[in-house]
């Protein structure tokens, strides 16, 4: 599941935020960790529909396969943040899952790479060819089981550090923090699709032997090296005394905030917006990398375009993400903690909610586009322009909320102690996990209908028509938003 829920809220105790202003330095060591969890999110979006597919598991199957992020992240991740809030560990609450969650993606990553390995060394009668529906099934559960590790683990990571940004960094700054968190996860993604593009198998042939293997061995070095520096340069103050299991109801409290109707129409939007975006993400690639081979057009002319398109999506994401938001604090600002509620016309939402609601069009339009031409450099440029829309995404909704957020705590004169950041997080994270699970149902719905047991250029088509759809609708409710 990409990276993004709930990064700037001011919800933390400021005794154990950091006393002096962050500098870029902080704020890059305390955000690399979640660069980290988005390179698993990156090597299965890039390779996980087309190695499924290899091991003979049918695209309707696959989509049922796909639900496990999203179920990991409605039902895990919440269960992680109610965990770490109560963490008395020494070394933090929130450093000890970020470490494990590294550990247990390093361990899925290496699983899931070398699956048919494992399979052929626990049964011998498991061949390597399972282009077929018959392939070894012992291989197909071995892969699926290494991807629920990474879903499990990955919640572990993200819930750490993101409840870690919320816990360390003043209210003044979360709004830094969060950019920083979209810039590290966007970079993420941009070196994995990158090296995707490349013959890896070629340049590291000792790592592996194959694209896939090399890959995730890279990346089981960038999550070490990227935990690793969260560890050593952010130091968490040692845990407050008297957080009990009374305590819970305080952390329940603390989240009761998300009901409230206008958080409640931000959270409406977020469930339109990955309703869209999910199923997009997942067969993009294999869509276009399989164009060739079931059209009429030249296979050589689409052979590596999806990693390419991806790796141009991901180029002008993180162009975005870095250019949009210093544009925007030129001209606008978010009120400071001790100015009235009166004066947050200072904040810029009408500004940041058209930039929403511009981005949920140009999503929409573009993978309508992608579903309707068959040029390739038209669906090149399409694919890089959602990268506008992904970098958005990742960024404004959770800025919203945020002033949302302090707008309600002022409201009922909560006085925040940290204890609920990460139950909070896990909660609001249900709005976009939920319409992932809804997603992956409807795609396999139109696959079966498609018909076939292989990629279907018709189910894909549809599929980015859906996600057109309602990306249209998450832009209605954007413009539909109240400040108040």
């Amino acid at each position: 599941m990409p990276c993004n829920s709930l990064e700037s809220q001011e919800m933390g105790d400021p005794e154990k935020r950091l006393i002096r202003p962050p500098s870029t330095l902080d704020l890059m060591m305390a955000t690399v960790s979640l660069a980290g969890a988005q390179a698993a999110f990156s090597i299965q979006f890039a390779y996980g529909t087309n190695y499924l597919s290899s091991l003979g598991i049918s695209p309707s199957l696959t989509s049922i396969v796909w639900i496990i992020p999203p179920l990991c992240g409605g039902l895990v991740q919440p269960m992680f943040g109610i965990t770490s809030d109560r963490c008395r560990s020494s070394s933090g609450r929130r450093m000890p899952f970020i470490l494990g969650g590294s550990l247990g993606l390093c361990l899925g990553l290496v699983v899931f790479a070398w699956g048919v390995d494992i399979s052929q060394i626990l049964d011998k009668s498991c061949g390597a060819d399972f282009s077929h529906p018959d392939g070894c099934g012992l291989t197909s559960t071995i892969v699926v089981l290494s991807i629920l590790m990474i879903n499990v683990s990955v919640q572990s990571l993200q819930s750490g550090g993101r409840a870690l940004l919320v816990d360390m960094f003043p209210a003044a700054q979360q709004s830094r923090a969060n950019v920083w968190a979209s810039r590290m996860t966007n970079g993420a993604n941009l070196i994995h699709y990158g090296l995707a593009s490349l013959d890896l198998a070629q340049m590291f042939p000792f790592l592996g032997g194959t694209q896939l293997k090399v890959h995730c061995v890279l990346a089981c070095w960038f999550l070490i090296v990227a935990s690793a520096i969260t560890h050593h340069g952010i130091a968490e103050s040692p845990p407050a005394p008297g957080i009990s299991s009374a305590s819970l109801f305080t952390q329940l409290r603390g989240a009761s905030i998300l009901l409230r109707s206008d958080i409640l129409h931000l959270q409406a939007i977020q469930f339109c917006t990955w309703l869209a975006w999910f199923p997009f993400m997942l067969y993009i690639r294999s869509y276009l990398d399989n164009f060739g081979v079931l059209s009429s057009t030249p296979p050589t002319l689409w052979k590596g375009l999806g990693s390419l398109a991806l790796f141009s999506q991901a180029v002008i994401a993180l162009m975005v993400i870095i250019l949009l938001p210093p544009l925007l604090a030129r001209f606008h600002r978010v009120p400071r903690d001790h100015e009235s509620q009166q004066n947050n016309s200072r904040f810029s939402w009408k500004a940041h909610r058209f930039i929403w609601f511009v981005a949920q069009l140009l999503f929409g339009a573009s993978v309508s586009g992608i579903a309707l031409t068959d040029s390739r450099h038209l669906i090149l440029v399409l694919t890089g322009m959602t990268g506008v829309s992904w970098a958005v995404t990742q960024w404004v909704p959770v800025t919203l909320l945020t002033v949302k957020i302090r707008d309600s705590l002022a409201d009922a004169a909560l006085d925040g102690d940290g204890c609920s950041n990460g139950v909070t997080m896990g909660l609001f994270n249900l709005s976009i996990t939920v319409p992932q699970l809804v997603s992956m149902f409807l795609a396999s719905g139109v696959f079966w209908v498609a018909g076939g047991t292989g990629p279907s250029i018709l189910g894909s088509r549809l599929v980015c028509g859906l996600s057109g759809l309602m990306s249209a609708g998450g832009a209605v409710l954007t413009w539909r938003l109240q400040e108040r």
